[in-house]
């Protein structure tokens, strides 16, 4: 993927990772500053949790998931309700 990246824009900086990612070592892998996050993960939850956690953005993940109740989407992210809930309220869902 690095080569395509280059390929397109040769002045992109890449940093791959290969590694498989999951929700419980997502902050680890993609800690520090990226502008962008190009993925190739097959798992909704590690991929609805790398949203949340880069964005903070519920509504997004509520949409990816295609949940129509936040609580649903606070509980597939394994997130307190009224953290969720607080988030939601400051994005206006």
């Amino acid at each position: 993927m690095q080569q395509r990246v280059l390929a397109i824009n040769p002045a992109c900086r890449v940093t791959p990772v290969e590694r498989f990612i999951e929700a419980d070592n997502l902050s680890e892998v993609v800690e520090g500053g990226f502008d962008y996050v190009l993925d190739c993960i097959d798992s909704f939850r590690t991929k609805a949790a790398l949203i949340y956690q880069r964005t903070g953005n519920l509504r997004a993940v509520q949409l990816l998931l295609g949940h129509t109740k936040v609580d649903s989407t606070v509980r597939y992210l394994g997130i307190e309700l009224e953290d969720g809930l607080s988030i939601a309220e400051r994005i206006d869902i």
